[in-house]
């Protein structure tokens, strides 16, 4: 006779929560005490009970061989999440030491994409014979294929993985096919691609219209024509752009003859958007974002540093010489009236945080398609009006302040009137030059850093003592 199973006390208040990192790092140590006493039943029960991405974030603490023994324990499929958990850098290097019968039972669960991204930091040779031992020729086939696209081009990112079904197919025939599916494969999708006998795209359904259906409907009757798609050797950043413009799951890829071909899901939107910001970032502070991503700028070879952000400071440097020069030529100016050096930083730094702000709304709206080149000289026109703007007030206090401090009311009008200026051109020049090196097909990340601050510190320092040689003999007298 079965008795009532025993009830678990449920207590009154939740246990104290641990962050994240805490949580990391007790998964940490448990595994690593686990290795050290040879209590694999332990380790496999803990990793089991454990998500594969906090596994993966684990995997940032642990050598090697350490982690090689982790994958041991876990099932091939949820391995192979785990590995595609791992930063990028990380997974390259555990997978170049896992054996390749190993990594070939691990590609099996990988999507297609993930898994040639792995193959092309192998060396030839093990590619061949990875290719060679995978049992599925079709996937060996596709893989082969995804390797000869351009890095930039949607081919690289796109999934094969996908559930294709016929115009002609019925809804009962087609709710069938996709539960024999389930049961053969691990594909995941969020979309039906309607194609012709030719395997032309000609539409898409979506789960719920599916299951909502009556059954005898036929699918060209409730799908929706014409979807959009894009092509596989279009670029890359188009495709994630289209998914988050439009909010898909996931974008259908048609080849040249517009055959149904693959899909780019949101996560791989995702990830190139992430590489696109890291990419701007890092040049537009001049530092390269593939050594970054790699670990040479922070844990490699100080040579491999250097090497990456000197051109960018001698860049600088060049114009800091400019600036000396333009220094020395006003030195009578300077000599004749000491306290005017005594505000350049003052000037500099107004000047450059305008044309910084006036830099960073442009490159990101061209990034995002708010800012186009049709309109360029519109665009100067009002950042100059907001720099003019923002001058006048800032003018207005600095000019005030310095004529009651230094006794000097020349002093503050040309103080005041060199901010008004100064900004002015600065925001005109934060906006000019990431538009004319999008003009030119020049990332604009590259101008918000070195050549605006050069640029508007050489103008700044022209205007600034230009205007006061002029008015000197006014400064003087006061």
């Amino acid at each position: 006779m079965s008795t009532a199973p025993e009830q678990v006390p449920v207590p009154e208040t939740a246990p104290e929560q641990i962050d994240e990192s805490q949580a990391i790092a007790l998964l940490v140590s448990a595994i690593e005490g686990y290795l050290e006493q040879n209590n694999y039943a332990g380790l496999a029960r803990t990793l089991n009970e454990t998500h594969p991405a906090d596994i993966a974030l684990a995997f940032r603490s642990l050598f090697v061989g350490q982690r090689l023994a982790c994958l041991d324990m876990l099932a091939d499929e949820v391995a192979a999440d785990v590995i595609e958990h791992l930063d990028f850098d990380l997974m390259i290097e555990t997978m170049a030491e896992v054996e390749t019968e190993k990594v070939v039972q691990l590609m099996h669960f990988m999507p297609a994409d993930e898994a040639v991204d792995v193959l092309n930091e192998f060396e030839d040779q093990k590619v061949v014979e990875i290719i060679r031992r995978i049992p599925d020729l079709r996937y060996a086939k596709h893989l082969k294929e995804l390797m000869t696209y351009p890095e930039d081009s949607v081919g690289s990112i796109m999934s094969s993985e996908l559930v294709k079904v016929y115009a002609d197919m019925k809804v009962e025939e087609t709710l069938e096919y996709l539960r024999v599916r389930a049961e053969q494969d691990n594909t995941s999708f969020y979309y039906l691609y309607v194609v012709d006998r030719a395997g032309l795209l000609a539409g898409v359904v979506g789960l719920r219209v599916l299951i909502t259906s009556p059954s005898y409907m036929a699918i060209s009757d409730i799908m929706k024509p014409d979807p959009l798609s894009i092509n596989h050797l279009d670029d890359k950043e188009a495709a994630a752009d289209m998914i988050q413009k439009y909010e898909f799951l996931s974008l259908p890829v048609v080849d040249n003859t517009e055959k149904l071909i693959g899909l780019v899901t949101w996560d791989d939107a995702v990830e190139v958007i992430e590489d696109k910001l890291t990419d701007e970032y890092f040049t537009s502070s001049g530092v390269s974002s593939e050594d970054f991503e790699t670990g040479e700028l922070l844990s490699g070879h100080p040579v491999t540093s250097i090497k990456s952000r000197t051109p960018w400071l001698m860049f600088t440097l060049l114009g800091s010489f400019v600036t000396v020069w333009i220094g020395n030529f006003y030195t009578e100016t300077i000599h004749t009236l000491p306290v005017l050096a005594i505000f350049i930083p003052l000037l500099g730094g107004m000047g450059g945080n305008v044309g910084t702000q006036s830099s960073a709304l442009i490159v990101r709206g061209l990034a995002t398609g708010h800012v186009s080149l049709s309109n360029a000289l519109g665009y100067i026109i009002q950042q100059s009006l907001i720099g003019l703007l923002i001058g006048l007030l800032i003018g207005l206090i600095v000019s005030g302040t310095v004529a009651v401090t230094m006794g000097n009311p020349w002093l503050g009008v040309i103080i005041g009137g060199s901010l008004l200026v100064n900004m002015t051109v600065a925001a005109a020049i934060g906006t000019l030059i990431p538009l004319a090196f999008k003009q030119y097909d020049i990332d604009p990340a590259i101008a918000s850093s070195p050549f605006i601050s050069t640029a508007i510190d050489i103008t700044g320092l022209t205007i600034y003592f230009g205007l006061a040689t002029m008015t000197l003999h006014f400064l003087l007298a006061a």
